[in-house]
Protein backbone atom coordinates (compact mmCIF):
# COMPACT_ATOMS: atom_id res chain seq x y z
CA UNK A 1 0.00 0.00 0.00
CA UNK A 2 3.14 1.96 -0.51
CA UNK A 3 2.14 2.70 -4.24
CA UNK A 4 2.19 6.25 -5.44
CA UNK A 5 -0.58 7.08 -7.96
CA UNK A 6 -0.73 10.20 -10.35
CA UNK A 7 -4.20 10.17 -11.06
CA UNK A 8 -7.01 8.28 -9.74
CA UNK A 9 -7.08 5.75 -12.43
CA UNK A 10 -4.17 4.24 -12.41
CA UNK A 11 -5.07 2.36 -9.35
CA UNK A 12 -8.02 0.62 -11.38
CA UNK A 13 -5.40 -0.54 -13.61
CA UNK A 14 -4.39 -4.22 -12.31
CA UNK A 15 -5.71 -7.34 -12.14
CA UNK A 16 -8.20 -6.55 -9.23
CA UNK A 17 -9.75 -3.69 -11.18
CA UNK A 18 -13.49 -4.87 -10.85
CA UNK A 19 -12.42 -5.05 -7.16
CA UNK A 20 -11.14 -1.52 -7.26
CA UNK A 21 -14.16 -0.29 -8.62
CA UNK A 22 -16.52 -1.84 -6.59
CA UNK A 23 -14.63 -0.60 -3.46
CA UNK A 24 -14.81 3.15 -4.69
CA UNK A 25 -18.44 2.94 -6.04
CA UNK A 26 -20.62 1.52 -3.54
CA UNK A 27 -20.80 3.19 -0.17
CA UNK A 28 -22.05 0.49 1.45
CA UNK A 29 -19.89 -2.84 0.65
CA UNK A 30 -20.17 -6.52 1.32
CA UNK A 31 -16.53 -7.55 1.72
CA UNK A 32 -15.10 -11.21 2.15
CA UNK A 33 -11.88 -12.61 3.27
CA UNK A 34 -12.12 -14.78 0.94
CA UNK A 35 -11.17 -13.94 -2.64
CA UNK A 36 -13.54 -16.21 -4.43
CA UNK A 37 -16.47 -14.78 -2.67
CA UNK A 38 -15.66 -11.56 -2.79
CA UNK A 39 -15.64 -11.88 -7.26
CA UNK A 40 -19.02 -13.41 -6.78
CA UNK A 41 -20.18 -10.21 -4.53
CA UNK A 42 -19.17 -8.11 -7.36
CA UNK A 43 -20.80 -10.28 -10.07
CA UNK A 44 -23.63 -10.19 -8.68
CA UNK A 45 -23.84 -6.53 -7.38
CA UNK A 46 -23.01 -5.40 -10.76
CA UNK A 47 -25.27 -7.87 -12.80
CA UNK A 48 -28.21 -6.97 -10.50
CA UNK A 49 -27.79 -3.20 -11.11
CA UNK A 50 -27.46 -3.67 -14.75
CA UNK A 51 -30.49 -5.82 -15.19
CA UNK A 52 -32.58 -3.97 -12.96
CA UNK A 53 -31.67 -0.76 -14.92
CA UNK A 54 -31.86 -2.01 -18.40
CA UNK A 55 -28.45 -0.27 -19.39
CA UNK A 56 -29.07 -0.76 -23.23
CA UNK A 57 -32.84 1.78 -22.70
CA UNK A 58 -30.64 4.34 -22.58
CA UNK A 59 -28.97 6.94 -25.51
CA UNK A 60 -25.54 7.27 -24.19
CA UNK A 61 -23.49 5.75 -21.70
CA UNK A 62 -23.31 9.23 -19.53
CA UNK A 63 -27.23 8.76 -19.28
CA UNK A 64 -27.16 5.20 -18.17
CA UNK A 65 -24.10 6.61 -15.71
CA UNK A 66 -26.67 8.89 -14.09
CA UNK A 67 -29.65 6.63 -13.89
CA UNK A 68 -27.70 4.21 -11.97
CA UNK A 69 -25.77 6.46 -9.58
CA UNK A 70 -29.61 8.36 -8.56
CA UNK A 71 -31.15 4.86 -8.32
CA UNK A 72 -28.53 2.79 -6.36
CA UNK A 73 -26.85 5.71 -4.65
CA UNK A 74 -23.84 5.24 -6.10
CA UNK A 75 -20.85 6.74 -7.39
CA UNK A 76 -20.13 4.99 -11.14
CA UNK A 77 -18.24 7.51 -13.29
CA UNK A 78 -17.03 5.97 -16.71
CA UNK A 79 -14.28 4.50 -15.72
CA UNK A 80 -15.59 2.47 -12.96
CA UNK A 81 -18.87 1.38 -15.19
CA UNK A 82 -16.59 0.69 -17.93
CA UNK A 83 -14.68 -1.61 -15.84
CA UNK A 84 -17.58 -3.23 -14.42
CA UNK A 85 -19.31 -3.66 -17.82
CA UNK A 86 -15.76 -5.57 -18.98
CA UNK A 87 -15.79 -7.93 -15.83
CA UNK A 88 -18.70 -8.85 -16.49
CA UNK A 89 -18.65 -9.27 -19.87
CA UNK A 90 -15.43 -11.35 -18.74
CA UNK A 91 -17.29 -14.01 -17.05
CA UNK A 92 -19.97 -14.77 -19.79
CA UNK A 93 -22.77 -11.77 -18.62
CA UNK A 94 -23.33 -9.94 -21.60
CA UNK A 95 -25.46 -6.54 -21.78
CA UNK A 96 -25.41 -4.62 -24.55
CA UNK A 97 -23.90 -0.87 -23.81
CA UNK A 98 -26.31 2.44 -24.62
CA UNK A 99 -26.24 4.38 -27.33
CA UNK A 100 -24.72 2.16 -30.04
CA UNK A 101 -27.89 2.67 -32.46
CA UNK A 102 -27.85 5.45 -34.65
CA UNK A 103 -30.48 7.92 -34.08
CA UNK A 104 -32.10 9.34 -36.99
CA UNK A 105 -35.07 11.85 -37.98
CA UNK A 106 -37.61 10.32 -39.63
CA UNK A 107 -40.82 11.98 -40.60
CA UNK A 108 -43.87 10.10 -40.67
CA UNK A 109 -43.67 10.00 -44.27
CA UNK A 110 -40.64 8.19 -44.54
CA UNK A 111 -41.92 5.94 -42.60
CA UNK A 112 -45.19 5.24 -45.00
CA UNK A 113 -42.79 5.05 -47.92
CA UNK A 114 -40.47 2.36 -46.11
CA UNK A 115 -43.71 0.64 -45.37
CA UNK A 116 -44.65 0.87 -49.00
CA UNK A 117 -41.15 0.00 -49.96
CA UNK A 118 -41.47 -3.38 -48.14
CA UNK A 119 -45.16 -4.42 -48.78
CA UNK A 120 -44.25 -3.90 -52.61
CA UNK A 121 -40.69 -5.68 -52.52
CA UNK A 122 -42.50 -9.05 -50.57
CA UNK A 123 -45.30 -8.53 -53.61
CA UNK A 124 -42.67 -8.56 -56.10
CA UNK A 125 -40.89 -11.31 -54.96
CA UNK A 126 -44.41 -13.12 -54.27
CA UNK A 127 -44.96 -12.69 -57.78
CA UNK A 128 -41.51 -13.81 -59.58
CA UNK A 129 -41.89 -17.39 -57.33
CA UNK A 130 -45.24 -18.20 -58.89
CA UNK A 131 -44.94 -16.99 -62.25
Amino acid sequence: MQEEYYSQYEWFNSDTGWLRAYLKVFPIQSVSSDFARQRYICLDVFEQIFTEVGIEQYSNVDECIDAINNKYMTFFDENTFMIAYRFLEANGRRFKLPGLDVIRNESDLDRLMNKYDEENERYESGRRVRG
